[in-house]
Parts: C-alpha cells; sequence; structure tokens
C-alpha cells in the first residue's frame, strides 16, 4: 500500500552559492511561487512570477565554524523578520508589482 499523496502548494529558489563559489550564507527571506515548478528560470526571473501573498520562508544559511554565533540567533521570525533579506533582485517591491498583474 502506497502511502499518502504529496501535492506541493508553493516552490520557491534561492542560489546556494555565490559567482565567486562561496557558499551563500546569510539570513534569507524568500517567497513561494505557486505550481507548477519552474527548474527552467534563474533565480532573477522570479521578480516577474506571482507569489503566494503571505507565504515565505525564512531561512539561514551558515559555514559550521559560525554555528556558535547562529546558536545564540531567535528563530523567531516575528521579532527577527527585519533581519532577513530578499535575495539580489528579489525585493518587496518587485514582489508587490508581480502581484498587482
Amino acid at each position: 500500500e502506497r502511502g499518502p499523496r504529496t501535492q506541493p502548494i508553493g516552490w520557491t529558489m534561492l542560489r546556494l552559492f555565490t559567482q565567486d563559489s562561496q557558499l551563500n550564507k546569510g539570513l534569507w527571506r524568500v517567497p513561494m511561487f505557486t505550481p507548477p515548478i519552474r527548474p527552467d528560470l534563474l533565480p532573477e526571473d522570479l521578480a516577474r512570477l506571482h507569489s503566494i501573498a503571505g507565504l515565505e520562508v525564512f531561512l539561514r544559511i551558515a559555514l559550521t565554524q559560525e554555528l556558535d554565533l547562529h546558536d545564540k540567533f531567535s528563530v523567531n521570525p516575528d521579532t527577527t523578520r527585519m533581519q532577513y533579506k530578499y535575495p539580489e533582485g528579489l525585493q518587496q517591491r518587485d514582489l508587490d508589482r508581480a502581484l498587482s498583474y
């Protein structure tokens, strides 16, 4: 017997490495987009898609050498959301504009 079927409710994209092959570390706030998943797009293309209003992923990408610092960081986006940033080329105003189409 198969388990329950899963169905995506959204997807997102974030570069894990910078152009100089370094880990793209930081506090990231990435919007979710409606399916279908579009692996053919580049992160720069996301600003023209419709994001799901009110649905974002907050994530930290860190080097293991920096875990002591991150262990002390609050895991509560309600109090720390201003410290998270949108990826370059995907600012909140771009998302607002995409939603208005």
